[in-house]
């Protein structure tokens, strides 16, 4: 199953990136779904037939304390190059203080990064919004790391 998980892995990163077509091995969004699958049942198989994992509670810890880290060191190295190359920062300085609060809140802690992508600005203000590319400033380009919205989904459930 590991090497299954990383094929798929890697044809999401080559998407993300456009080293190759979108169709690379199985394509990006099909093998997000496939990945999501595959891990949902590898994520109750080593639930239940682990001992390791007595409670629910220690199977979380165990989870936070492989992907937090890593998360965090990732995040401040993107954060560093942001800050020393050209990007869409400059525009943040319109974005009102709610949007503000938001994306830090964001990018410090996963949970909560897939509610940036149903949020726009309109006018000054923060909005839910069906569509974040109809925003004056685009909110999504506030996260330091866009695809780790999945982080915090996976936790979740």
């Amino acid at each position: 199953m590991g090497i299954l998980r990383t094929i798929l892995a890697i044809s999401v990163v080559f998407t993300h990136i456009s080293l190759a077509t979108s169709n690379w091995m199985v394509g990006g969004k099909l093998a997000v779904e496939v990945f999501s699958c595959i891990s949902g049942f590898f994520i109750t198989y080593v639930l239940n037939q682990t001992k390791v994992y007595a409670s629910a509670r220690m199977f979380y810890l165990n989870r936070f304390l492989r992907i937090y880290p890593v998360y965090l060191v990732v995040a401040f190295c993107v954060l560093i190059v942001q800050l020393f190359l050209p990007s869409d920062f400059q525009d943040f300085y319109k974005l009102p203080h709610s949007a503000w609060r938001l994306l830090i809140q964001s990018n410090l802690v996963p949970f909560g990064q897939d509610a940036v992508m149903f949020t726009s600005v309109k006018g000054g203000h923060l909005i839910w919004s069906g569509n974040f590319m109809d925003s004056d400033v685009p909110v999504w380009h506030g996260l330091l790391i866009p695809q780790a919205w999945t982080l915090g989904v996976e936790l979740m459930f």
